[in-house]
């Protein structure tokens, strides 16, 4: 099974090109490896997060992608099989690149502690989690649940 992952998940490899068919799916390849780290990240977030949200996807997708990583028989096989787990991976990548913006953004920023001197000093704690936009009285907290004050 281990070997037959790596091939489904990461064939065919740069270094093992042998026609013009392996070279023109050479871009995508490359893509592909540079979103794996953001994939790993947002499998973790996901898991630790929102683990009943994505429960049905992530169940789905690790089924399909043993299953297929058990039966394929060479690269061009496991290239065809991975085309059709891609979608449910993009969702875990996707994740995983907004958690690395969102940590960067934030980051210079953490934690910060607002002072305001109107009359009488006073302070308050800045919740990332929490915006809220004074002039249409939006609230939004967290991933684009959105209230309305009443």
């Amino acid at each position: 099974m281990p070997v037959g992952l790596a091939y489904l998940l990461f064939a065919p490899f740069p270094w093992a090109i042998s026609g013009i068919r392996q070279l023109l799916v050479l871009p995508e390849t490359l893509v592909w490896y540079a979103l794996m780290p953001a994939f790993v990240r947002g499998v973790a977030y996901s898991v630790r997060h929102r683990l009943r949200d994505v429960l049905p996807i992530l169940v789905f997708a690790v089924t399909l992608t043993i299953a297929y990583a058990l039966m394929q028989g060479n690269v061009g096989t496991a290239y065809r099989q991975r085309t059709q787990v891609t979608m449910f991976f993009f969702v875990f990548m996707a994740v995983g690149i907004v958690q690395r913006s969102r940590r960067a953004t934030l980051e210079p920023f953490a934690p910060v502690l607002a002072t305001a001197a109107v009359g009488s000093a006073s302070a308050a704690l800045v919740d990332y989690d929490f915006v809220c936009d004074e002039l249409s009285g939006v609230t939004e907290r967290g991933f684009g649940r959105r209230e309305r004050p009443s």
